[in-house]
């Protein structure tokens, strides 16, 4: 496991969930992500808690996402549960969380706001994003899926504007959208993650999607971790 404060420079360019300025209207969708078949298999990697976990790559719109893929044991609504709780993400992610908040809820909504503090020698800005995430069921699937709300913060553009006066050099990725999709397979869940994302700044984007590859796993034993210590 790389050192914890080496894994949070690179968590950093992987910022999930963990789900600004108007998203892009050319990029990744949910529903083409969700629709898409055509993905690449380029690794696998153990876990300590979620075994053996797939990591995938398709180019959607454009774009590299990645998606992420293990068999664990429990219930597919605990795990759902822990994927839309955000506030509780700051204990359960390792991926650098400072500030992780409930900004509204609708039927099937949750509007949030996430902040990774970045170490300065790491060379990049602070990261944050503005998401709405929605809950969905269909197929025998459990889906939680998030995509930026709109410009500057969509419907709450005042914490948005407070966000942006406090933390001046943080940057908020041009891209960001994916999700968590559970399936109950007997005694097990079957968890998938997607991502498709864009961090912004000055990174070059191959090294973005190089730390993405190293880190997917981590965030979803992160969540498999937490829905198995919730099970028992």
């Amino acid at each position: 496991m790389a050192h914890p404060a080496s894994r949070l420079a690179l968590a950093v360019l992987v910022s999930v969930t963990l789900s600004s300025s108007a998203a892009r209207a050319d990029g990744p969708t949910w529903p083409a992500i969700k629709a898409t078949t055509a993905w690449e298999h380029l690794s696998d990697r153990d876990h300590d808690d979620a075994g053996s976990i797939s990591v995938h790559v398709a180019e959607i719109a454009g774009v590299k996402c990645l998606k992420g893929e293990a068999v664990t044991p429990g219930k597919a609504d605990v795990y759902l549960a822990v994927a839309k709780d955000i506030k509780a993400a700051m204990s359960w992610s390792k991926a650098g969380l400072k500030y992780s908040e409930v900004l509204g809820t609708g039927a099937s909504t949750i509007d949030y706001f996430q902040y990774l503090d970045v170490p300065g020698w790491t060379g990049a800005s602070d990261r944050f994003w503005f998401l709405r995430g929605t809950t969905e069921s269909g197929g025998g699937q459990m889906t939680f899926w998030w995509d930026r709300m709109g410009e500057r913060g969509g419907p709450h553009n005042a914490r948005f504007e407070e966000v942006v006066a406090q933390n001046p050099s943080a940057v908020e990725p041009p891209l960001n959208v994916g999700g968590w999709s559970f399936m109950q397979d007997g005694a097990n869940v079957r968890s998938r993650y997607y991502v498709c994302s864009d961090t912004g700044g000055v990174l070059p984007k191959a090294l973005q999607y190089a730390a993405a590859k190293q880190t997917l796993p981590d965030t979803v034993g992160d969540l498999v971790r937490e829905a198995i210590k919730r099970s028992n």
